[in-house]
Parts: structure tokens; C-alpha cells; sequence
């Protein structure tokens, strides 16, 4: 639906957009190189807890910019802001039971600006990242695998929006170094997994792991640990979001696939298990022979979540965006590996292994999206509504509201019930102006669309053309109408 607006965003911003990510991609390639310039190696090498701080605070600072001013463009973040809405105590909203409450739940810390619970969990996991990896990978090369995971394309995207992989990727982190360091048992390792499970359904599959974790540190006691901390925080939070996981089987049946034509789907170059071919490759390369407890359950955890997938036939590439720290500190290890053998065979410089590592960076580096997402927002009909919502829930107040564009994105704008009224005769107008396809209209089951010749008299109509009713507020395209 957002692809001809996405167009129209492309060609307003011109060359401006494509300047943008040029440079963009020109920092992420020089980066790597400042780990071996003159003078800043040693800080690299002696101090890298500061030289990641550093790059966390710039890359925070980079990510507020894009997701300022916050509004919901995709289907998925429109039902985490309503969500949110709805567990802060509006009822009149419909609940999107089938999805994780953690996103939401961060939103709802957060009123303000929703997504940065998630963007600081993505700072966190790339610091998570770089713990696994510092005892594993020699400096600087332990340095590669935060630069990998706030550079990645997947995580980039969805923790530029309100979305749950920012929230399963640093549960996904921080398992792996409880794991690899022994901490806590199994009781620390079932809750971590129960997180994981709120924050992303698929990530069930942790719960046998952490039970596995429990059985190695303290036999069948650590087991049913595990398990007690899995189900405690995970009944409480089902129970007090009402929200319905058990549900989710019968409600994806539709696009699962066979488990060979989703192994065929994650082998495609353009897919490549969600985290890039050149990422795979050196993922290999650094699991090769590894004997750091932290290496081997990077693989392990990246390779059951790709059986898991594979298994119940989930092809779709962002279910593995949680792993892409697990992923990176293998490849760092991988790019270490690397650049020592390049030095003994052909006598590399430092300065050819740092050129490795940019070419790797920006083979995975957001190139479009995020960028382009930034701009359709500022031009969005959401934002519009968002920029006087005040006024328009003043005129609104507690009435229903009917309209015919995205009803879901202005209910979650305008924290307002909106209810949906189809156009077939503006089927060739943007796609802007209109429902989200593969989205059912009657959500609630109390409020089916209906089109303009049923709309009850004087009911509230925002809408794109008044047809001569008394317009009560009116910005740009979009008309509020009593009808």
C-alpha cells in the first residue's frame, strides 16, 4: 500500500535522499579504518569500551533524528500503538490479541516518542554483542560485531519503527552471555526466554534451550527452574494484556509453507537467512574450530532458530532479525580470522583487514529504507492528523468517528476509535487514501464498514471530499465533516 507513497517521497527528496545515503554508507566503510589511524589504534585497542560508547551515543543520536516526528506508517506498528493505547486504559480500542506485549508495553513507557524504548535496546544489544565478543575476538576486531549490529539492515528498520525485534534481539544477546558465562542458571536463563517469548512469539523455541542451560548447571532442579521462571513472567503479562498466543497457531496456518520450500526461501541470495551471504560466509569462518564457549553458543543459537523456522515452515526473513548479534560476534571472530591469515600468507597491512571489515559493514548497511521511511513520514497524512491532534480531539471528543483513509494508522494517531468507510470509486487514487490491504475491517465485530450512502446523518467524517456537508476543521487534503 505505501509503495507508490514511497515513490512520491523518493522523487520529492531526489538526488537530497540518495546524497544521504551515500553518506551514510561512505561512514560506515571509514569507520573500521579508524581503528588503525595513526594515534586512534591505541585508544581502540586499550580503550574499546570507550570507543563503543562513543559510537553507541552518535548512532543514538542518528536514530532519534530518523524516528522524529514518530508516526506509524506499516501495518505491524499501528497495532503496537494501539495496543499501547489500549494498556493504558482506553477500552474503546479493539485489542490485537496475536500480538507480543512487550513492544506495546515499551510504547506505553514512553508515550512521548514510542519507539526509543526500542532504540535503546538496540544500543544495549549491540553493547550485549560486543561482551560476547571481547573475550572471544582480540581487539580491535571485537569492535566489528556492534558495528555489525547497528549497521544491519533488519535491525536498523525495525528499531527505527515501534517494533518487537529490537525487544527479541537483546533477549536473544543477553542468553547467549548468560549461557556462555555460566550466570545465574537455569532459573536466570528461563527468564530471560520468557522475555523473549513476550517480545517475540517464535522465540518459544528458547524454553527447551534454557531448560538445557539449567540441566548442565544444576540437574533436574535447574530444569524445572527454567521452566518456572519461563511461565511465571509469561502467564502474568498473557493475563494482565489479555493477549492470546495459543491462538497464533490456527491464525498463521495460512502462511506456512512446506519445511523444504522455506529451507529453498532462506537459501535465496537476496534472503540469505536473514543476515547476509557475506555474514554467512564469515560465519563459518569464524565457528571453524572455535573453542570459546561464547562462539559456540552464537552458532547454536543462530542455527536452532534457523531449524526452528525451517521446521514450522515460517519463511519470512525478519523472524530471524533477533539473531543478528549471536550472528555478528561469530563474524567478528570470522574477520579476525581473516585479516591474521591474510597478514601471515600475504603479508597484509592492519590497514587491509580494516578495509575488509567496511566492505563487510556495508554489504548489510540500510542503504534505503530508514531514510526513505523518514521522509515519507514527514510528508505522511499521519503526521498531518498528529500535528493538530489536539484540535481535532477537542471537535471529535467521545463520538464515533467514520473515515475512508488508514482508519487503523488514524486510530492510533488519534488515540480515537475511527471506523472504516470504503470508496470503491476512489480505487485509482493514492494508495494513501484507503484501507490497508490483507487487513480485516471489522475488528472489533461491532463496527463493519460501510460506504458513504449508509454513513448514519451527523455522524463526524474525516475525510478527503467534503461532497458539500459542513466542514467543521480543515488542513491540507483532509476534511473533518459533519455529514
Amino acid at each position: 500500500m505505501l509503495s507508490h507513497a514511497c515513490s512520491m517521497a523518493e522523487v520529492a527528496g531526489g538526488w537530497s535522499m540518495r546524497t544521504q545515503q551515500a553518506v551514510y554508507l561512505t561512514v560506515v566503510f571509514c569507520l573500521p579504518l579508524l581503528a588503525v589511524a595513526p594515534g586512534l589504534r591505541t585508544w581502540v585497542v586499550t580503550r574499546p569500551r570507550w570507543v563503543l560508547a562513543a559510537l553507541l551515543l552518535v548512532d543514538l543520536a542518528f536514530m532519534l533524528w530518523l524516528t522524529i516526528p514518530y508516526v506509524p506508517l506499516g501495518v505491524d506498528e499501528t497495532f503496537f500503538d494501539i495496543n499501547a493505547h489500549v494498556y493504558a486504559g482506553n477500552d474503546q480500542l479493539w485489542l490485537c490479541w496475536n500480538r507480543p506485549p512487550m513492544a506495546s508495553l515499551g510504547a506505553l513507557v514512553c508515550p512521548w516518542h514510542p519507539p526509543l524504548v526500542g532504540l535503546l535496546l538496540r544500543s544495549a544489544t549491540a553493547w550485549l554483542a560486543f561482551a560476547l565478543a571481547e573475550r572471544a575476538v582480540r581487539a580491535p576486531w571485537a569492535l566489528a560485531a556492534p558495528l555489525l549490529v547497528l549497521v544491519g539492515s533488519q535491525m536498523t528498520l525495525f528499531s527505527a519503527a515501534l517494533m518487537s525485534e529490537p525487544y527479541g534481539a537483546v533477549c536473544v544477546a543477553g542468553f547467549a552471555l548468560l549461557a556462555a558465562r555460566g550466570v545465574g542458571g537455569g532459573a536466570a536463563a528461563g527468564a530471560v526466554a520468557g522475555l523473549a517469548f513476550l517480545s517475540r512469539w517464535p522465540l518459544g523455541w528458547l524454553l527447551p534451550v534454557a531448560m538445557f542451560v539449567g540441566h548442565r548447571r544444576q540437574g533436574w532442579r535447574g530444569v524445572l527452574l527454567a521452566f518456572v521462571a519461563f511461565a511465571g513472567p509469561v502467564v502474568a503479562v498473557v493475563y494482565a494484556t489479555d493477549t492470546r498466543p495459543w491462538l497464533m497457531l490456527a491464525d498463521r496456518g495460512e502462511w506456512k509453507q512446506s519445511s523444504w520450500a522455506t529451507l529453498l526461501y532462506f537459501l535465496r541470495p537476496d534472503v540469505a537467512f536473514g543476515v547476509g551471504w557475506s555474514h554467512l560466509v564469515l560465519l563459518v569462518v569464524g565457528a571453524f574450530g572455535a573453542r570459546d564457549a561464547a562462539i559456540r553458543w552464537c552458532v547454536f543459537l543462530f542455527a536452532a532458530c534457523a531449524a526452528a523456522l525451517v521446521v514450522t515452515g515460517e519463511a519470512t526473513m525478519r523472524l530471524m532479525t533477533p539473531v543478528v548479534p549471536v550472528v555478528a560476534v561469530v563474524v567478528a571472530r570470522g574477520l579476525q580470522r581473516t585479516g591474521e591469515w591474510g597478514a601471515r600468507r600475504w603479508r597484509w597491512p592492519a590497514f587491509a583487514g580494516a578495509l575488509l571489515t567496511g566492505l563487510v559493514a556495508v554489504s548489510v548497511a540500510f542503504p534505503v529504507r530508514p531514510l526513505r521511511n523518514h521522509a515519507l513520514a514527514l510528508t505522511s497524512l499521519q503526521n498531518l492528523v498528529r500535528q493538530h491532534r489536539a484540535e481535532l480531539s477537542q471537535l471529535i471528543g467521545t463520538e464515533p468517528l467514520y473515515t475512508d483513509c488508514n482508519f487503523i494508522a488514524m486510530t492510533a494517531v488519534l488515540n480515537h476509535r475511527c471506523h472504516a468507510v470504503l470508496r470503491p470509486e476512489a480505487a485509482g487514487e493514492d494508495p494513501r487514501r484507503g484501507h490497508p490491504e490483507g487487513v480485516g475491517l471489522d475488528l472489533g465485530g461491532t463496527t463493519p464498514p460501510c460506504d458513504r450512502e449508509h454513513l448514519p446523518p451527523g455522524t463526524l467524517y474525516l475525510t478527503f471530499d467534503p461532497a458539500g456537508h459542513r466542514v467543521l476543521w480543515h488542513e491540507g487534503e483532509l476534511f473533518l465533516v459533519r455529514w
